[in-house]
């Protein structure tokens, strides 16, 4: 179906890639940005079309964004971060929190034996919740239209020295974001990421249409 897409589309010149799609996005393409490679995820798409063939290469400005947007969250803090998802979201800001020096735990439906770092979430007890400090929801669920969903994790465990931050951005406050603020936790939502990554994005094209 994608190389169909590019054949009705000869003049596009660049895309982004969303939720669920920013690893399987990875099998069209040409080359990957050293960054992109490394998280095994893209978002961005630049298509180059000076030559007989499109050369697709992938990109990876949600990092970059997820980098900016939670340093400022969390003040520079550094400490134990939980992400729910394992999806290519999950893998950006997994990159992005080991470079900055946190230590990262994903949290998937089921727990993976060969990786202590890969948990379930009925692995979540009252230890592991009093030893992280920032919860990353890199899945989609939140989103809408399925807005009352919310990750299952034990909000009631949840107090002030919490930081949640939601990647979903619709709507602005999720349950996840909700139910954590109930319980004296600071929360943030996606839409900076969203924006700085959109910027990021805008930036890489523009930079290779004026060549």
């Amino acid at each position: 179906m994608f190389p169909e897409f590019l054949s009705l589309h000869p003049h596009l010149q660049g895309f982004n890639v969303t939720i669920p799609y920013k690893q399987s996005i990875i099998s069209y393409l040409n080359s990957l940005d050293a960054e992109a490679a490394a998280i095994g995820a893209v978002n961005t798409v630049l298509i180059d079309r000076s030559n007989k063939n499109p050369h697709l290469k992938g990109f990876n400005t949600d990092a970059p964004a997820f980098s900016s947007v939670i340093k400022s969250f969390t003040s520079g803090q550094l400490g134990q971060a939980m992400i729910l998802g394992n999806g290519g979201a999950a893998r950006s800001a997994a990159y992005v929190l080991e470079n900055l020096g946190w230590k990262v735990i994903y949290i998937a439906r089921q727990s993976q034996q060969h990786s202590p770092k890969m948990l379930s979430y009925q692995d979540i007890d009252a230890k592991l919740m009093d030893e992280t400090m920032l919860i990353v929801n890199a899945s989609p669920v939140g989103m809408f239209p399925d807005s009352e969903s919310a990750p299952a994790i034990p909000y009631h465990l949840l107090n002030w020295a919490h930081y949640l931050f939601d990647m979903v951005y619709n709507p602005s406050l999720t349950r996840f974001l909700e139910k954590g603020a109930a319980m004296g936790a600071k929360t943030c939502n996606g839409m900076g990421m969203l924006v700085k990554q959109a910027d990021l994005a805008w930036q890489l094209w523009n930079s290779y249409w004026k060549q």
